[in-house]
């Protein structure tokens, strides 16, 4: 028997107009399991670096599941972090901003009901904000006969850069992974990087290894992993391996699936 959530859940950390060195988040593991969300709001691991703030030397890893739970008309999100208004994340060492997570989603778990679960995302906004040297790895997972249907949104390890922020020298390993699934009239986004709004990115190199296996994906639904859209923004220096499999899968009339795109142009 599930037992049901029907409030706000959240854990979070907040930084503001601060400067902290050294920072290691192990939030080694946020679990939901063998429970139902009915129209709340859950936040796991959630982090904000806001302000005229400056960090360096950052290490996080997160490991994010939900396994065997009913998610209905609510929004879940697991280890996000935001850093926004004129903050820096900088060293000239590189690689001091590694961000590693591994994120699943498994065994008959059911999202629902214009339900959004987001998890690992990294959001960067604001003119003045900045980030250099940042490592990303990433190990996706929707696997084990799940069923994500009724206008819902799932996103994993999405990448969101926007409103003028600068952002030098990314290494970005992903690999992304459906399997043994069904979509029905939903979205599903792994490994997704948006960049927009007047934003700067120079020097990025991503690896990806994308697979669709076993999947049922119904009538006006989205599948993308590993997608870069970019508008409106500048982009020096893009260095993309990707290798992309779909395999004894059912697409039906009306959706759409993507693997490895490149999207460039304005919105």
């Amino acid at each position: 028997m599930k037992n049901i959530i029907w409030i706000s859940i959240v854990t979070s950390t907040a930084i503001f107009s601060a400067n902290v060195a050294n920072v290691n988040i192990d939030n080694s593991e946020n679990s939901i399991e063998n429970i139902t969300v009915h129209r709340s709001d859950v936040s796991q691991g959630k982090m904000e670096v806001l302000g005229e703030s400056s960090m360096k030397n950052i290490t996080i890893r997160n490991s994010n599941s939900i396994e065997n739970s009913s998610i209905e008309n609510s929004q879940v999100s697991q280890a996000t972090i935001s850093i926004s208004g004129k903050s820096e994340v900088s060293e000239s060492d590189a690689h001091n901003v590694d961000i590693q997570s591994t994120n699943v989603i498994k065994d008959n778990t059911d999202i629902k009901f214009n339900s959004v679960v987001k998890q690992s995302t990294l959001n960067v906004s604001g003119d003045g904000t900045s980030i250099s040297n940042l490592t990303i790895g990433h190990n996706n997972m929707i696997i084990g006969s799940n069923l994500i249907t009724e206008s819902s949104n799932v996103g994993q390890a999405e990448l969101n850069i926007s409103g003028g922020s600068q952002v030098d020298n990314i290494i970005h390993n992903i690999t992304d992974t459906i399997r043994d699934s069904e979509i029905s009239g939903s979205v599903v986004q792994q490994a997704v990087v948006d960049i927009a709004d007047g934003s700067l990115v120079k020097n990025v190199d991503i690896d990806g290894i994308n697979n669709m296996i076993g999947v049922k994906v119904n009538t006006n639904s989205s599948v993308l992993q590993n997608v870069i859209d970019i508008s409106n923004s500048d982009v020096e220096n893009l260095t993309i391996r990707q290798s992309n499999t779909i395999s004894k899968s059912d697409i039906n009339t009306w959706s759409r699936v993507s693997q490895g795109e490149m999207i460039i142009g304005s919105k």
